[in-house]
């Protein structure tokens, strides 16, 4: 869900290390002219040494998409809509309503008051015109202390920030948004908001927020949006999750931990470009001296069944971005 005009723009990305901007504001894709796989300067990702494989991993030779209209001609570089912070909203589902602000919850709020109806209500102050935010849910469960706690709460990662929100308090009505969901956007979210470092602890959220020290592999699995990513989301999933296993990489499923080097996945709703399904985006986190920085993220489309086993080795062990399947990012 796009809160805010989205223009699609793309620069360039050098080949070799680069160095990061203070906070993640443009799309960056690499020329044309540089080799298929770009080296990133690597957040110290496990390399491949340090967590043998098994061997490698068992993916299909055939898409399951294979059939479908899809398109796979257009250049992919430059079709991921600008975009400064994403909000993944755990909500322990893999599918939505096809338009996720329907569904009572924390995207919801934050559409209602970063959207076009926030203006009306009095919201024009969290509102920034260059900086784009966008709310997505996510299979993730949420963190057992939001249903501990009386009443209706969320859970949510912050990226490229790399926060993570045990608790956001949500609201009672569908109309008014809670005082969690606006703390949640003027503490974390603007532009004028404190850096990651600090991890300050809004007036209205009860737990501060905790950094986010493992990687993240995102797959659009968003069936009542688009069949395609609906039947190739899940396969994608249950691969990446296979693979990771087997080389020693997969996240324990607890949401309140975080282990660098170690990688959860998730199912998400729609980021756009269904037609370049599979979607798949990798969050990597940014070297612990350089917090403020913000880490990187990733998007890839046109993946299919064989393209896991290649995502895990280059871009998750080694910060290598794969640039036929390349559709931008933030912080590269």
């Amino acid at each position: 869900m796009m809160l805010k005009h989205l223009h699609r723009r793309a620069g360039s990305l050098a080949a070799g290390t680069r160095t990061l901007p203070a906070r993640p504001s443009r799309l960056h894709a690499p020329n044309a002219a540089q080799a298929r796989s770009l080296t990133i300067k690597p957040n110290q990702p496990p390399t491949a040494n340090s967590h043998p494989a098994s061997g490698p991993c068992q993916c299909q030779s055939t898409s399951a998409l294979a059939g479908y209209e899809l398109d796979r001609t257009t250049p992919l570089r430059g079709t991921m809509a600008h975009y400064n912070t994403q909000v993944l909203v755990s909500t322990g589902k893999k599918d939505w309503n096809s338009k996720i602000e329907l569904e009572d919850g924390l995207a919801a709020e934050l559409k209602g008051v970063l959207g076009k109806a926030g203006l009306k209500k009095g919201f024009g102050h969290l509102r920034d015109p260059n900086n784009t935010i966008i709310a997505t849910n996510s299979s993730y469960p949420p963190s057992p202390a939001a249903n501990e706690l009386p009443g209706s709460h969320a859970s949510a990662y912050i990226f490229p920030q790399n926060l993570y929100l045990p608790v956001i308090p949500l609201s009672h009505s569908p109309i008014v948004p809670s005082a969690g969901t606006l703390d949640l956007i003027s503490t974390y979210l603007l532009p004028s908001s404190p850096p990651p470092s600090a991890l300050m602890c809004a007036p209205s959220i009860p737990i501060a927020p905790r950094k986010v020290h493992e990687m993240h592999i995102l797959v659009c699995s968003h069936n009542s949006r688009d069949e395609r990513c609906g039947i190739i989301g899940p396969i994608l999933h249950d691969l990446f999750t296979e693979c990771l296993e087997s080389r020693g990489l997969l996240h324990p499923m607890d949401p309140d931990m975080s282990i660098r080097g170690k990688v959860r996945v998730s199912c998400i709703s729609h980021i756009g470009g269904h037609k370049y399904a599979g979607n798949v985006v990798v969050y990597l986190p940014p070297d612990e001296d350089k917090w403020d920085h913000g880490g990187k993220g990733i998007w890839y489309g046109r993946v299919e069944e064989v393209d896991v086993d290649r995502i895990v080795s280059e871009t998750v062990e080694n910060g290598r971005v794969i640039e036929e399947l390349f559709r931008g990012g933030v912080g590269l």
